[in-house]
């Protein structure tokens, strides 16, 4: 009797955007089960820690001025590869809302450090 070998299971889809296989890739250990399909999220993934990354350091040494200039950069260069990537409008605006969100937070979180950084000690 010749045995019978299994169809590869059907791809699960979720409505995040990656899809789920039943089979493991890391050296058969079952670490990763899922795949990202979508370019379009790693790159606004990437986007988001990067922006936070420059926000946080405007933060601790730029004032209000370069905010602004920096919110409007994170706009233009949202906006253009959103385009480039041939996002959706919904997408791109969203992930552009989201950028400018993470950059005014990491920004006051920077200014918020850079002031009890430079405030004089109690008691000393």
């Amino acid at each position: 009797m010749i045995p019978m070998l299994a169809a590869p299971p059907e791809p699960l889809s979720h409505a995040s955007g990656f899809t789920e296989t039943g089979d493991s890739d890391f050296l058969g250990t079952g670490l990763i089960s899922r795949s990202v399909n979508c370019p379009g999220e790693v790159v606004v993934l990437l986007a988001i820690v990067g922006v936070a990354g420059v926000a946080l350091i405007m933060g601790l040494t730029l004032r209000a001025p370069a905010l602004i200039v920096a919110t409007l950069v994170v706009i233009v260069v949202s906006i253009a590869v959103g385009s480039f990537l041939d996002l959706s409008v919904q997408t791109t605006i969203r992930s552009t809302l989201y950028l400018v969100i993470v950059t005014q937070i990491a920004y006051l979180v920077g200014l918020a450090f850079a002031v009890l950084r430079r405030r004089p000690g109690r008691g000393r």
